[in-house]
């Protein structure tokens, strides 16, 4: 499994969201976390968005880019 290793995701975004010139940053998530609560919690963390695992590697770029067009504004790919 793949963790941050000195702090994880929430307290990065916290710290990130904290500072001026990151406050309008978009973060998304994606985590193992599929409990009832996780996307609150993200949310409350300071980030934009949520991404469940698990994902079929297929669903992964089509998931991503939907996520990345409605935070960055771009329209998607056809």
């Amino acid at each position: 499994m793949l963790t941050l290793p000195k702090m994880d995701g929430y307290e990065a975004s916290e710290i990130l969201k904290s500072r001026t010139e990151f406050k309008d940053l978009p973060i998304i998530a994606m985590t193992a976390n599929a409990m009832k609560g996780d996307k609150e919690k993200c949310l409350a963390a300071g980030m934009s968005d949520y991404i469940s695992k698990p994902v079929e590697p297929e669903a992964v770029a089509v998931a991503v880019a939907e996520k990345l067009s409605l935070w960055l504004k771009i329209k998607p790919l056809p």
